[in-house]
């Protein structure tokens, strides 16, 4: 017999994601957005091609370099897997471009700071300089406008020192290191720590 049999790669799996939609996470559903529940959600901003999806990363002197290096290499990660037409596009930046010294002694390249408009992603960094960064009125200023526009904004670490800086987490729920807790409570009385 010519009779097909059906077998496992046969079968459609009757059970849905855990997120009640098709579980291939870089589907395409009719919104246009990447990921969908599955992942980081993702439009194009205005001035960049469909479907690409500008990430900004800030740093400073003194950074912790794994707060900039671990966002940067997910979104890196994840272009491997989209075609080159609906990548993220990714920018590591800095209020003087050029080398910027992290805390352990490492140099990161960092682009200047550029248009506070169309960023999808704002990636807000932490590390021993960041109470320095956060008194940069120049770089918290920046930091603000590009919040107003952007779709959305993350801290890692004590990075949401510098968010607090500008206005960001004043009566919102906000995290970072547990050994900073108290100091941002103690700065941002208005924001739940």
């Amino acid at each position: 017999g010519g009779e097909h049999q059906g077998g496992a790669d046969d079968r459609e799996d009757p059970t849905p994601s855990r997120h009640g939609r098709d579980p291939n996470p870089w589907d395409r559903p009719a919104n246009g957005r990447k990921g969908g529940s599955h992942g980081i959600d993702a439009i194009g901003p205005p001035g960049h091609p469909a479907g690409v999806h500008r990430v900004v990363i800030v740093t400073f002197p003194g950074l912790q370099p794994l707060d900039a290096v671990g966002p940067h290499e997910v979104f890196a990660g994840a272009n491997r897997g989209l075609p080159a037409d609906d990548r993220y596009a990714i920018d590591v930046v800095a209020r003087v471009p050029g080398p910027m010294t992290t805390e352990s002694g490492l140099a990161l390249h960092a682009a200047g700071l550029g248009s506070p408009t169309g960023i999808g992603t704002l990636v807000l960094v932490g590390g021993g300089g960041v109470l320095d960064a956060a008194r940069d009125e120049a770089l918290v200023d920046w930091i603000r406008q590009a919040a107003d526009g952007a779709e959305r904004v993350a801290t890692v670490c004590s990075g949401t020192f510098l968010a607090g800086a500008a206005g960001l987490i004043d009566g919102r729920r906000v995290t970072t290191h547990w050994a900073r807790a108290g100091q941002l409570a103690e700065r941002h009385p208005t924001a739940v720590v």
